[in-house]
């Protein structure tokens, strides 16, 4: 009978043993669970932040492009400085055509 008892006590005390590993490992993997979820929001945030920065990141890079095309558009129509000489070619119909000739009037100031 003792040996009943001993081996009841024995498997009685394994089985706790279990039961309070099984209770330790469950309360573990709710910490896992817990630790988890708060990555995945953080990843969630950061990924709307990426997506947010990355679509300002285009505008940018839109409103420059357009910027830089404005100026080399206002650069293209103001054909030259302001101080410079007019090439004959592009007088128009204001010079008598000598220039096509190779000829162009030198005009003479008197300065008394």
């Amino acid at each position: 009978m003792k040996y009943v008892q001993l081996l009841c006590s024995s498997v009685q005390q394994v089985l706790f043993e279990e039961e309070e590993r099984a209770a330790r490992l469950q309360e573990r993997v709710t910490e896992l669970e817990k630790k988890n979820q708060k990555l995945k929001d953080r990843v969630g945030k950061l990924k709307r932040s990426l997506r947010k920065e990355r679509k300002m990141s285009r505008r940018y890079e839109r409103e420059l492009q357009e910027l830089q095309h404005r100026l080399s558009a206002k650069n293209k129509n103001s054909e030259h400085h302001l101080n410079s000489i007019t090439p004959p070619h592009r007088l128009g119909a204001n010079n008598s055509g000598d220039h096509q000739h190779g000829f162009c009037p030198v005009v003479q100031f008197n300065v008394t």
